[in-house]
């Protein structure tokens, strides 16, 4: 996915389904029992998959943030020097066009 978020998200919901579709298959072929404490374990495992996807997209959001913030200052930045360089290679051609005169 194109935003991190988003991505995590998805990540997270895969998880869950595998883990809750596992769940489900132990108990249709019998190797579980559905016990009050399994539900509670599975909420747990689910709440608990939610929160570290909302963690990491919140962390990956405010990298991406950062990242494009540098991005932007650099690119000002060269703006910036490229009219500098640009003054200074005039100043050095306008010299040497005066030192040798056609």
């Amino acid at each position: 996915y194109h935003d991190a978020a988003t991505n995590a998200l998805a990540v997270a919901s895969q998880w869950q389904l595998c883990v809750t579709y596992f769940i489900a298959f132990a108990l249709m072929s019998g190797s579980l029992e559905a016990t009050f404490e399994l539900g509670i374990l599975l909420l747990v495992v689910n709440l608990a998959i939610v929160v570290t996807a909302l963690f990491l997209g919140i962390k990956k959001n405010t990298e991406r943030v950062l990242n494009e913030a540098t991005i932007f200052k650099l690119r000002h930045a060269l703006t910036i020097e490229k009219g500098i360089d640009k003054k200074k290679f005039d100043a050095a051609w306008g010299g040497l066009e005066q030192a040798d005169p056609p």
